[in-house]
């Protein structure tokens, strides 16, 4: 590294007087650095997304999304216009429209406040960062024995706690308020808006054949490849041809959702990242009957099945069985190729 003395240092006149220093450099002074003007100094300017990645303790910079100047005190950005903490995408006093903000955030899998775009309150919820690029927000949790995740469309057996220091009403992934009998629901309209596009949202839903939020066994990409554990048997993608729209918990074969319509039908993937499979007459799949609800991996009237189907089948609704309890899994699931499963739907 080189060094240059010098008793004053100043810009040439054609540049009026200006001194560059390109970017991605560091213009380091170890004494003092006065300014003797009487305006004012620019420093850098962005919004909370734009905060830097790896902070130091020092640094100062002006919010625009506060519209105040902030310093990062080594553990936490601080407001000094209020001297208070400048809350983070998530926190309560400033919910997140979706969970990819939160993840974009960089901050780990836990329950944060979810406010989608229009919405005036916000709703507690997991949010899982660790998973298939992250920002999966926990919907429903499945229970063995209920019938929840097909026979309503409106959000129910919530469960109410404190988290935070705050009582509110949310959907537990896991020990408290977790039950893998029972399950617990939000409404399939703030589902819908969670994912939609205007939201920010990928239109995808997250089908877990698992319990007690247990992690896949191969890794954060895993979906079927690393096998199974005591609570953890496999997990898919779904998508809807036209869109996340025609979701409904209470879908089923021949309701101008997903039986009679070509923009109702939807495909699959097995993997992450995504490899969509569309078998059926409209080259997506199709529900069979009425018996048959939300999703399946085959296709009426083709009966074409997904490459996974006989192993890591989502048959998310069936009357035909266990009066349509749990999810009708594939022969990795807990109970096989039958009904009772427990699991979980995350979208983002």
């Amino acid at each position: 590294m080189s060094t240059i003395k010098t008793s004053q240092l100043e810009g040439i006149s054609s540049q009026l007087g200006a001194i560059n220093v390109p970017l991605g450099t560091v213009l380091t002074v170890d004494g003092m650095l006065e300014f003797e003007s009487t305006g004012g100094h620019k420093i850098p300017a962005g919004s909370n997304a734009q905060r830097p990645v790896n902070p130091v303790a020092g640094h100062i910079r002006f919010n625009t999304d506060s519209s105040s100047i902030e310093l990062y005190n080594g553990s936490e950005w601080e407001d000094l216009g209020t001297g208070s903490l400048v809350p983070t995408v998530g926190d309560f006093t400033n919910p997140s429209k979706n969970g990819k903000d939160i993840k974009q955030a960089g901050r780990p899998s836990g329950y944060y406040w979810i406010r989608p775009v229009g919405y005036t309150t916000s709703r507690l919820c997991y949010v899982d960062n660790d998973n298939y690029d992250g920002g999966w927000v926990c919907v429903q949790t499945v229970g063995s024995s209920s019938t929840r995740h097909w026979s309503t469309i409106e959000a129910q057996n919530l469960y109410t706690g404190s988290v935070g220091g705050i009582t509110t009403d949310y959907v537990p992934v896991s020990s408290t308020g977790y039950s893998t009998s029972d399950g617990r629901r939000w409404d399939d309209v703030f589902v819908r808006d969670l994912m939609s596009p205007p939201n920010g949202g990928d239109q995808i839903f997250n089908l877990r054949m698992s319990r007690n939020n247990a992690q896949p066994p191969g890794g954060v990409y895993d979906t079927y490849a690393g096998g199974t554990t005591n609570d953890w048997r496999y997990a898919a993608f779904v998508r809807f041809n036209g869109g996340c729209y025609y979701y409904s918990s209470t879908n089923t074969g021949g309701d101008d959702r997903q039986g009679d319509r070509n923009e109702g039908t939807f495909s699959v993937s097995h993997t992450y990242p995504y490899s969509w499979e569309q078998p059926g007459g409209w080259g997506h799949i199709r529900l069979y009957s009425d018996a048959y609800k939300v999703f399946d991996f085959h296709s009426n009237p083709s009966n074409l099945q997904t490459s996974r189907y006989g192993v890591n089948r989502f048959l998310w609704g069936y009357t035909g069985a266990n009066n349509g309890q749990g999810i009708y899994g594939g022969s990795d699931s807990f109970t096989g190729s039958n009904n009772t499963n427990p699991g979980y739907m995350f979208v983002r």
